[in-house]
């Protein structure tokens, strides 16, 4: 589903993603497999669910696209050496603190791309006057289902409820 979803909202195959909240790895094998070479990287503070995403990785044989796993906590980048074209952060920031959240907007700009987006779902908590505190970022939209850019796009048919990752805000990197 993410890949359908990344692609409903323009993130072609030569984007650097950066997948924020990568889990186990259940989606970080479909969007390796999508992304060209080096064009994946998943993060999580959860070690365990690191080790697990760089086995399904290994196991779908996509060393040869290069994807890289790494653990964070608090939303702490800076040990990332590279920037990002994308950012998808699916399910994650609806279940942090204020505090939580306010630390991914202070840091995430810090990896992103001239230009680089970022994609948050449920983001249902979401009030633009947030981003007064960090004006390096700036909304672009706030997606709904009814959303012409995501027409066609049947989220239950992949198991969601009706309406249940939305609103999806994606912001950009103020210049």
């Amino acid at each position: 589903f993410q890949v359908v979803l990344v692609e409903a909202l323009g993130v072609g195959k030569q984007t650097r993603l950066l997948d924020v909240g990568c889990g186990p790895g259940r989606g970080s094998v479909h969007l390796a497999s999508y992304l060209d070479r080096g064009g994946y990287t998943g993060v999580d503070y959860h070690e365990t669910f690191i080790e697990i995403a760089r086995k399904a990785l290994d196991e779908a044989g996509l060393a040869p696209k290069q994807p890289e796993v790494a653990v964070v906590t608090d939303f702490d980048l800076s040990a990332i050496e590279r920037t990002f074209d994308a950012a998808l952060v699916f399910s994650v920031l609806n279940h942090c603190l204020q505090a939580e959240r306010e630390a991914f907007f202070a840091n995430i700009v810090e990896v992103l791309a001239p230009g680089g987006r970022v994609f948050i779902t449920h983001a249902y908590w979401f009030r633009p006057g947030v981003l007064r505190k960090f004006p390096r970022l700036r909304l672009v939209r706030q997606l709904s289902q009814d959303s012409a850019a995501l027409s066609g796009l049947d989220i239950t048919r992949w198991g969601f409820k009706e309406g249940e990752i939305f609103p999806i805000i994606e912001l950009a990197r103020a210049s």
